[in-house]
Parts: structure tokens; C-alpha cells; sequence
């Protein structure tokens, strides 16, 4: 027995050593705590005659299990875990060049080859931990490496994306291919100025969470604006013929929420002018003329400010405006049938803000512009290359583009 257990916090267990073990190279050692049970653990740290155990997880029927259910009693007897055992924990039993992939030797157990079922590992989560150049990378590498160049069982029909920050992987991924032809690697880049692929997104797959990480929203308000703005983009953004009735309501709409916004006169044909000025159709704009029995005038000098202030024909375009209403549609958000630029939701989102009445409060006002400000950065940025897709494609076959390499081959390395 190496000692006895003083102490248990979590999955922390503090072993009071004998006298004789004190001097054995103890750190990184695999120990048993059987008191009925095989719990396994791992000395952490060794510290005036008191080792330090992680639990790890419990032998169960030759099994290695990750995670302990119980914890062991104060009276369990502990042990180093034999050779011919730790296999069970870190090695590989009966290797099997199919099922298994091995990494390498064990620098504390000798003569134990170091590796995993390979469907079991993938098939849940793992993280590699360690301090700066402590071989991380190196260890992601060796591991795919190792995969990928398997002389039985290929893994040809498996895709894996890895996003690199630091550009540590290109080198040990760009000539698998070489190695092994079934095996095709692309690589994409979020440098502008790299001769590499550059990474392109098309807006209209993205949805309005999408869209609100994009933006950073983080109010009620911004993400109902952001909404908006996506089913104004699936009228403005496509041909007038098709949507002519929709947008003259829209417009027509926005309108009549400024003229009833109680808003000074010369605000109200600023706003007008304004809108009009950027969204209209060829049946609503500035120049569309208002017939009056005995004469005709643009719609433009129809909300001109008289000599007493006022703009006096108010009531004939709250008229005029509610022949454009029509209930005949519903606007819904883009299901990604058809494309649309940045510009196109900056257009939608500029009208998004008067539509939806916000110029009515000057709260909602302040939080929707600041989504209104980071759109218009985004678009005159250089980072909107990455949302400047050449054609319309759609969800599926952006994703086949994206497991595709350069011969037309199904790809599957990525980084990004």
C-alpha cells in the first residue's frame, strides 16, 4: 500500500504516504483506491509526505470508465496500477489497426503504447490542455496525422474543420494528399490580402440570431428592429414588378406614421423627403403627381410649409397615401430563395428604423441606431469581402462547395 487517505474535496484526495514510498518517482502516476470498487486516479502532486490523487474515472470488468459516481471510503487501500493493467487507462489492448490509432510510447510506463479507440474517442468531446509551447498543437497534428494515414480503412468519407487562428496547421495538413490520394485538403483564409481562398458567406443564409451576433445586440428592441429588417430586404431587394404593390404600402405606411408623428412641420418634410428620396417606386415618388379638380402637382410640393408654418395640404396626402394600403400580403423573413447584398439590408434596415415608428421615441431611437451605425462600418469596412458572395447559391449546395477540393473531389481537412 502506498498510505492512507487524510483527506477528499471534490476530486481531490489527499494520501498520507508511508515512510518508505516518500522517495519513489510518484507525479503522473496512475493509483488504484479499491474498497470494492477500482477507482482510478492520478497523482497530481506529491508534497510533504502527501500525494495528491485526481480521480479519474473507475475499472470496471477490464474497462476503463471516465467519471466516479461514488467516491472512495476513507478505508479504501491504494496501490500503483500495474503494467499490465494501465493499458486499460492510457494504452491500447489487443490493437487493431482498423478500430485503434496509436500515438506513441509512454514516457512513465515502459513498454506501454500509447492511443484509443478511434470511434469511441471521436464520438465525444476531448480538449487537449497545457501551457504555451507545451506541444498542443503538435499533439491535434500527430493525432490527425496518424488518422488520416492509416494504411486500413481510410476515413475518405469523414470532413473535419479546423479553425486555425494561428496558422499552425497548413503545413502539416497541405500534402496528406501525397501521401494518401483518397485524402483531399482545402484551405480557406480570413486574410483579405493572403492569396489563399477567402472565406465568403452568403448574407441571405443567415438568420436573425445570426445577424444580432453579427451586430452585437444584445436589447429586446434591437432584435425586433433586426427582424424587421429582414422582411423589408425580401421586398426591397428584389425586382419592383414582382413586389410593386408591397413596397408602395410599405412606403406609403412609413409615411403616414411621420405625418401623424406630431413631429414639427418642417421635421415632417424633412423625414418625407427623405424617405422618398431613398425608397420609392415608379408609382411613389417625389414626382408623382396628385390630380386636384382644376390642376395637378408633384406630390413634393404638395407637403411644402406655407407662410404660417403649417404644411397645408396634409390632410389630401393622408388621402392620397391610404389609396397605396393594401392587406394583401405578408411579410415574412428570407428563407434564403434569393440573394441580397449588404447594401440591400442597410437599405432595409435604414427603413426599418422609420417604419417601425422608432422616430417616435428617442430611446428606441438611440438603441436601434447604434445597430444602424455598426451595419454602415460593416459595409464600408474591408470585412464585408467575407459577406460579397459572386452568385446565388443555396444552403445545401454552399455546404457541397465547402467539402469540395479544387479537382472536384470531396475534401476532408479544412482550415480556416
Amino acid at each position: 500500500m502506498l498510505g492512507h487517505i487524510i483527506g477528499i474535496e471534490e476530486n481531490l484526495v489527499s494520501v498520507e504516504l508511508n515512510p518508505e514510498q516518500t522517495n519513489q518517482e510518484m507525479m503522473n502516476r496512475h493509483v488504484i483506491l479499491e474498497d470494492g470498487r477500482q477507482v482510478i486516479g492520478e497523482i497530481v502532486d506529491v508534497k510533504d509526505g502527501v500525494a495528491y490523487v485526481m480521480l479519474l474515472g473507475e475499472l470496471k470488468e477490464s474497462k476503463f470508465v471516465f467519471g466516479v459516481v461514488k467516491k472512495p471510503s476513507f478505508q479504501a487501500k491504494i496501490s500503483f496500477v500495474p503494467n499490465n493493467q494501465i493499458e486499460y487507462i492510457i494504452g491500447i489492448s489487443d490493437y487493431a489497426e482498423d478500430k485503434d490509432l496509436y500515438i506513441g510510447k509512454s514516457p512513465i510506463y515502459e513498454d506501454v503504447n500509447i492511443g484509443f479507440r478511434i470511434n469511441d474517442f471521436f464520438s465525444s468531446h476531448f480538449a487537449i490542455f497545457g501551457s504555451t509551447g507545451s506541444g498542443k498543437s503538435c499533439s491535434i497534428a500527430r493525432i490527425l496525422q496518424n488518422l488520416f494515414t492509416k494504411k486500413k480503412k481510410i476515413p475518405y468519407r469523414s470532413s473535419l474543420f479546423i479553425f486555425d487562428a494561428y496558422g499552425e496547421y497548413h503545413n502539416a495538413f497541405k500534402e496528406l494528399h501525397e501521401v494518401v490520394p483518397e485524402i483531399q485538403f482545402k484551405s480557406y483564409t480570413t486574410d483579405i490580402k493572403s492569396n489563399e481562398e477567402l472565406v465568403r458567406i452568403p448574407l441571405w443564409l443567415l438568420g436573425v440570431d445570426d445577424i444580432a451576433l453579427l451586430l452585437g445586440a444584445e436589447k429586446h428592441s434591437q432584435l425586433l428592429l433586426i427582424e424587421k429588417a429582414l422582411k423589408l430586404v425580401t421586398v426591397f431587394a428584389r425586382n419592383e414588378d414582382e413586389v410593386l404593390k408591397i413596397k408602395n404600402d410599405i412606403i406609403a405606411r412609413a409615411i403616414l406614421d411621420i405625418l401623424s408623428s406630431g413631429r414639427a412641420p418642417a421635421q415632417i418634410r424633412d423625414q418625407i423627403f427623405s424617405v422618398l428620396s431613398y425608397y420609392n417606386t415608379k408609382e411613389l415618388n417625389l414626382e408623382t403627381p396628385i390630380f386636384q379638380p382644376g390642376y395637378t402637382r408633384p406630390l413634393k410640393q404638395c407637403i411644402m410649409i406655407d407662410s404660417s408654418g403649417k404644411i397645408r395640404e396634409m390632410e389630401m396626402i393622408v388621402d392620397f397615401m391610404e389609396t397605396y394600403l393594401t392587406d394583401d400580403y405578408d411579410l415574412s423573413l428570407p428563407d434564403g430563395s434569393f440573394p441580397y447584398t449588404l447594401k440591400d439590408l442597410q437599405d432595409a434596415f435604414d427603413f426599418a428604423l422609420i417604419s417601425e415608428g422608432v422616430l417616435k421615441s428617442d430611446k428606441i431611437y438611440d438603441e436601434a441606431n447604434i445597430l444602424k451605425v455598426r451595419l454602415h462600418a460593416l459595409v464600408s469596412s474591408d470585412d464585408s469581402e467575407y459577406f460579397n458572395y459572386p452568385k446565388y447559391i443555396d444552403r445545401i449546395s454552399y455546404v457541397k462547395q465547402l467539402l469540395t477540393a479544387e479537382n472536384g473531389k470531396k475534401s476532408t481537412n479544412y482550415q480556416f
